[in-house]
């Protein structure tokens, strides 16, 4: 089939790139990547999750307990210097 195509600036830079490159001929290049366009993607392979029991809760991050302490060792630190002023 042949047709009259207009390409928007960002693709027909690419296809440059992809002349220069695979040294392949501008009908091959087209039809190459209409082909892999137009190709019915196939599913990838899903993650399977195994759950498992913990005893922190959900939507705990285990991470933050340090950071928690820490806030808690400050504001203890800050209230005692604060008693001790007065």
């Amino acid at each position: 089939m042949r047709t009259t195509l207009t390409l928007d600036p960002d693709v027909a830079s690419l296809v440059r790139e992809t002349l220069e490159h695979e040294r392949m001929s501008l009908k091959d290049v087209i039809n190459d990547g209409l082909r892999r366009g137009l190709r019915p993607r196939q599913a990838k392979a899903g993650i399977r999750v195994i759950a498992h029991s913990s005893a922190l809760q959900p939507g705990l991050d285990p991470r933050g307990f340090n950071q928690l302490a820490e806030e808690l060792e400050d504001e203890s630190t800050l209230s005692r210097r604060d008693d001790k002023g007065r």
